[in-house]
């Protein structure tokens, strides 16, 4: 369960015909995976999964109240969390949230500094586009990631994935 960002490329012919462009299994194009990632506390900046920020994917568990300020986790469902963001049943965050919530994490294809440093020079260009076709413009790539992906994990740049 996630969405995959890219690069939005047109479509290029060359003389004999031969198209050239947009390819989601490019690592030239895949920006990365926005996927839900559990318990996460907001003012504390701290996962709740037990095993720690590497271990929110493989299934380990998570606290009931974040360990640094006790704040117990809000429940919300497929209608307000990452869960109900990744199936489509609501848009994600267009604000940071506060408090124990549920959170996203972003697998980076790119690197991370360069992007934004791209999405900052082109700012309201719409120059990314999501697996499902909706396209956005770098300001609202960036905002996307800070207001649902605290945790980033940058070990597949490079790689194809999915």
């Amino acid at each position: 369960m996630g969405t995959n960002f890219f690069w939005k490329v047109p479509v290029l012919f060359t003389p004999t015909g031969q198209s050239i462009g947009f390819n989601t299994d490019d690592p030239r194009v895949h920006l990365g995976k926005r996927s839900a990632a559990g318990r996460y506390c907001w003012d504390c900046d701290v996962t709740l999964c037990v095993g720690g920020r590497l271990r929110v994917h493989s299934g380990d568990p998570f606290l009931p109240a974040c360990p640094s300020c006790g704040e117990p986790f809000i429940a919300e469902g497929l209608t307000q969390g990452p869960a109900g963001v990744e199936l489509g049943f609501v848009k994600a965050n267009v604000e940071r949230p506060k408090g124990v919530r549920g959170a996203s994490s972003f697998s980076w294809a790119q690197d991370p500094a360069t992007v934004r440093s791209a999405c900052l020079e082109h700012g309201d260009e719409r120059l990314i586009v999501d697996e499902y076709g909706r396209e956005m413009t770098c300001r609202e790539f960036l905002a996307m990631l800070e207001a649902n992906c605290p945790l980033e994990f940058t070990d597949s740049i490079g790689s194809w994935f999915s």
